[in-house]
């Protein structure tokens, strides 16, 4: 017990995400497609640690993608592409299968929902309850928002803007998450009998079917939020600013030069750090043990420019 509770998921992650960071670049430089199918398994090794890795989906779509323009598509690379999509579906089979075998139910680790529903809360009006139709979305609707209202979270009692605000989500995020949606959601289903594994499974689901609706509802004030969580997520709005011009700089010198290796090089990373950077924010605050896999990515690039210059001064020497 002592042992495994000394184990980290992110002591596990972060190798396997440089393994996979390695795959990725030797396939998307070298044109190996081999090299993405060893990423294709880390991949898969790392959403059963960490599920944040999700967002590397997409990356690896847009890198083969790219290939794919560059090369013209072939068979090989259509089922590397629908290998990619089976990631997620088949990461999602043996989560449940271990579910099923450790705690006796068929599901996903029922926690995604209430991280996503707690910014919503957080941005929600008192009446947002008559959004929803059954009684037991419109009780713990007000539960929720009663609770957050005492602890002054909501925002009528915030009464801050922009940045700010995000501040005070930043740093009451297990408040409003922890304290005053999961727990009265559990408080909610431990009165109607459930066990501690269905009162998860069923306050999970429960915030699955509310949170769209909320979001939807708050949407402007919502998205502010979202932004600002971002910006933190990157250290501030210049840094933001840096990558994009990287990732916009490094794309147009790969359409002039197609095989140009530092364009394509930075252009995959600073992807990479976009694809993490933006879904974390989605869920929960954007801290450290989340975001950290990515922080020596402005200073390799760095130092794979300086000693590109460095290199060519020499040569004409």
């Amino acid at each position: 017990h002592y042992v495994v509770n000394n184990i980290y998921s992110e002591a596990l992650a972060y190798p396997l995400f440089l393994v996979f960071i390695g795959c990725v670049l030797k396939g998307f430089i070298k044109h190996s497609i081999k090299h993405y199918y060893y990423g294709i398994v880390i991949l898969f090794l790392l959403l059963m640690v960490r599920g944040q890795f999700i967002a590397m989906i997409p990356v690896l779509l847009i890198l083969i993608t790219r290939q794919g323009i560059v090369l013209k598509f072939d068979r090989n690379r259509f089922i590397l592409i629908g290998a990619v999509l089976l990631i997620p579906v088949f990461a999602g089979l043996v989560e449940k299968t271990f579910n099923k075998v450790a705690h006796g139910h068929f599901e996903r680790t029922p926690f995604n929902n209430v991280s996503l529903i707690a910014p919503a809360f957080y941005v929600a009006d008192a009446n947002d309850h008559t959004l929803y139709n059954t009684n037991e979305e419109q009780e713990f609707f007000k539960q929720v928002h009663a609770t957050l209202d005492s602890l002054k979270l909501t925002k009528s009692k915030v009464q801050a803007s922009g940045r700010e605000s995000y501040q005070v989500l930043h740093a009451n995020y297990s408040k409003i998450c922890n304290l005053s949606v999961h727990e009265t959601g559990i408080a909610l289903y431990e009165e109607k009998g459930l066990d501690k594994n269905q009162q998860l499974i069923a306050v999970n689901d429960l915030c699955g079917n509310m949170v769209l609706p909320l979001i939807k509802n708050n949407f402007k004030e919502w998205f502010k939020l979202y932004i600002d969580n971002v910006k933190n997520a990157f250290g501030s709005g210049k840094q933001l600013l840096l990558y994009l011009m990287l990732l916009i700089a490094s794309l147009v010198f790969m359409v002039k030069r197609k095989e140009n290796i530092i364009a394509k090089f930075i252009f995959a990373l600073v992807l990479v750090v976009f694809a993490n950077m933006t879904i974390v924010p989605l869920a929960v605050h954007s801290i450290k043990r989340y975001l950290f896999y990515t922080d020596w990515v402005l200073f390799v690039i760095l130092m794979v420019l300086m000693s590109a210059v460095f290199i060519e001064k020499k040569d004409k020497v």
